[in-house]
């Protein structure tokens, strides 16, 4: 099989597939926490205020 038809067949959907699938939600687990939980004696660093000093260039990733 060629890489052209391996591919194509990776993006092709079975949707038959998914009846067998058992989501996080079916098998009742609870929900994860959105915060990830951190160590108490971590350091907390202090980011500085944005100000116009601190970004040179509007896009932030260009800075």
């Amino acid at each position: 099989m060629s890489r052209y038809e391996a591919q194509r067949k990776f993006l092709k959907t079975e949707f038959s597939e998914f009846k067998n699938i058992k989501t996080d939600r079916a098998k009742g687990l609870p929900q994860p926490s959105i915060v990830k939980p951190h160590d108490s004696l971590s350091e907390i660093i202090s980011l500085p205020s944005i100000t116009k000093d601190v970004l040179k260039k509007e896009n932030i990733l260009e800075c």
